[in-house]
């Protein structure tokens, strides 16, 4: 369980820990990874819960809704 595994560290450590997580994946891990950057849930992530400002569920993100909208809609905060 991951929370925001990249804050406050450069681009370039940020695309290392991307790739470790990765490599993590693909070995067969379940990653379980809280975010508040939504690019980064958008880009790595192969499913995604969503919770609203409250901490409430709202709900899997559909693939096909894959973008900061879909997210920003799901979850109630803004794009």
């Amino acid at each position: 369980m991951l929370e925001e595994p990249t804050r406050g560290v450069d681009i370039g450590t940020k695309h290392d820990i991307y790739g470790l997580i990765r490599e993590m994946a693909d070995a067969g891990a379940i990653i379980i990874w809280w975010s508040t950057e939504n690019v980064e849930l958008l880009e790595l992530c192969d499913a995604i819960f969503a919770f609203d400002t409250d901490g409430q569920p709202k709900g899997f993100l559909p693939e096909e809704h894959y973008t900061e909208d879909g997210l920003a809609e799901l979850t109630g905060m803004a794009a």
